[in-house]
């Protein structure tokens, strides 16, 4: 976000909201009418170039100085837990003595053949084939931990969501799709009041420790694009 006033710099400041493609969330009268001094055409705008994740922006009046507060309120996004693909070997059929006997047999002195360099190579791309008969790499899934919020009844409504998903796809009945939207409805709702009531008790005990408020709330911050530029 950046603050900006109308003045003499404002045809520039018009060409740099331009050239960053940045979009103005309101036009705020920010300065209070309280004396002839006054400037009352002073303008304040939030710029942006991801409008959609502001809720509002309005004005506050402080009772304090001469000029407003102008404040725009972000949208919460509750981070996915993706699951991530790890390559490993499986030894749940792996005997140590076949292991041991087939290893016996490998021609190891072929090995001999290349240059000081290669030999090396040679021999773990020998006890790699081996290895790969007897314990052979497979990929796997591993989930990511729940979100701090997750409850046993939001996790039992997902994979009761999750269930519905796949009834539907299966028959492409309009009522199992009924059935599936008002899921994933009933799941919305529950996820908005626990990440409500997480955010509240995470300010509540984050008083007074700023480092601790701000690595708590965020992850509901981000931004799905992978833009750095993002602001």
């Amino acid at each position: 976000m950046r603050s900006l006033s109308t003045g003499q710099g404002f045809q520039g400041g018009k060409s740099l909201i331009g050239s960053y493609g940045w979009i103005q969330l309101g036009k705020f009268n920010s300065t209070a009418q309280k004396s002839d001094f006054c400037i009352k055409h002073a303008l304040d705008v939030i710029l942006t170039n991801k409008p959609r994740s502001f809720l509002v922006s309005e004005v506050f009046d402080l009772g304090l100085s001469d000029h407003h507060l102008i404040y725009a309120v972000m949208r919460s996004h509750c981070p996915r837990s993706c699951p991530r693909t790890v390559i490993k070997r499986h030894f749940k059929n792996f005997d140590p003595e076949l292991f041991c006997n087939d290893l016996s047999i490998v021609p190891f002195d072929v090995a001999y053949i290349f240059n000081d360099d290669d030999i090396c190579w040679a021999w773990s791309t020998l006890v790699s084939g081996v290895l790969d008969v007897h314990a052979p790499i497979k990929p796997s899934t591993v989930k990511h931990e729940h979100v701090p919020y997750m409850t046993p009844e939001l996790l039992d409504a997902i994979r009761r969501r999750n269930k519905l998903k796949r009834l539907y796809n299966k028959s492409k009945n309009s009522t199992d799709q009924v059935r599936y939207k008002n899921q994933c409805n009933f799941i919305s709702s529950v996820r908005k009041k626990l990440t409500s009531g997480y955010l509240c008790t995470t300010a509540d005990n984050a008083k007074g420790n700023p480092r601790a408020f701000w690595h708590a709330i965020k992850p509901f911050m981000h931004c799905k694009s992978n833009n750095n530029n993002n602001i």
